[in-house]
């Protein structure tokens, strides 16, 4: 049947964006393990039509051919392997090999740490990160949005870092494709704590992107000192390289001021504003102020 001249041009047009889709399913196509049930089918060559499981090992016995690595490689990827061993081993001049995986032996993906509902999620393809964490609740208040972390199957050292950003295209932009038998854990943020005489007392996440937090911000976030606090005699309490504590004074009047440099806090930081009728602010121990803070409820901004 002829093909007149715009039926051409609609062939050449098509063309790449036919390559590119098939670009796209190959590279997000999953990739044999251990377990898997793969089909392979030899065209015009009916008798070596076969199911098998792969071994441990990633090995297959394919009839006439023998065992074959095929773990780790796409079905595309495998039909390729199978037919380079069929013509290097001079079995079959010019073979077409279809390999298609007919069950997975892994099939569920890990979702763990600051979700809201952590545990396992089933997939049978692969699904983006936000998908999974969607489907785990979404991520807490406490989540560490920069340190995200994705451990690939089978590989304990395979770890790929995701941001998921709070503006939805910096999200989309920075999402992680992730396969069966892969685990996603949430970290928690660093977190300080202001007590005392301010307007919320609580503890606080440390969710900028450098995680830095001062002692400026960390009151701002909990609702500045009250008028009846004695900011002068603040004390920033932090745990010490020997596993004790520091107790030191912060006259945080003077840092309001301009008169001090602002403080960098570190995770588990606790600063104490305490009340003007508190005559010696050093009476409380420092035991007293974390055990107080240990009973902060959690505010973000």
């Amino acid at each position: 049947m002829a093909i007149n001249k715009l039926g051409v041009i609609r062939i050449l047009i098509l063309l790449p964006l036919l390559g590119a889709n098939l670009s796209f399913s190959q590279q997000a196509a999953l990739r044999i393990a251990p377990g898997d049930v793969i089909n392979v089918h030899v065209y015009d060559t009916p008798e070596m039509e076969q199911s098998v499981r792969v071994a441990e090992s990633g090995d297959v016995e394919l009839i006439l051919i023998g065992k074959v690595h095929l773990a780790t490689l796409t079905p595309v990827e495998a039909a390729r392997a199978v037919e380079d061993t069929l013509k290097s081993r001079n079995i079959m001049k010019n073979p077409s090999v279809l390999i298609t995986v007919t069950a997975y032996e892994a099939e569920l993906v890990s979702v763990g740490g600051e979700v809201n509902h952590p545990g396992l999620q089933q997939i049978t393809a692969p699904r983006s990160a936000i998908d999974l964490i969607a489907l785990s609740g979404g991520l807490t208040d406490l989540a560490d949005r920069h340190n995200i972390l994705i451990r690939r199957k089978g590989s304990a050292d395979n770890i790929t870092k995701f941001y998921f950003s709070n503006d939805p295209s910096e999200a989309l932009k920075n999402d992680v494709v992730v396969e069966p038998g892969d685990a996603i854990v949430v970290p928690r943020c660093g977190i300080v704590y202001v007590i005392g005489d301010v307007g919320r007392p609580g503890g606080f996440p440390i969710d900028e992107p450098d995680s830095r937090m001062s002692a400026l911000r960390a009151i701002a976030l909990a609702g500045a000192t009250n008028h009846t606090a004695t900011p002068s005699n603040a004390r920033l309490i932090r745990r010490a390289p020997d596993g004790g504590y520091q107790d030191t004074r912060l006259n945080f009047s003077r840092i309001q001021k301009g008169k001090d440099p602002d403080v960098a806090l570190m995770p588990g930081d606790v600063i104490y504003i305490p009340f003007s009728y508190v005559k010696n602010a050093l009476a409380l121990g420092s035991s007293t102020v974390l055990s107080t803070a240990a009973q902060a409820a959690i505010y973000t901004h």
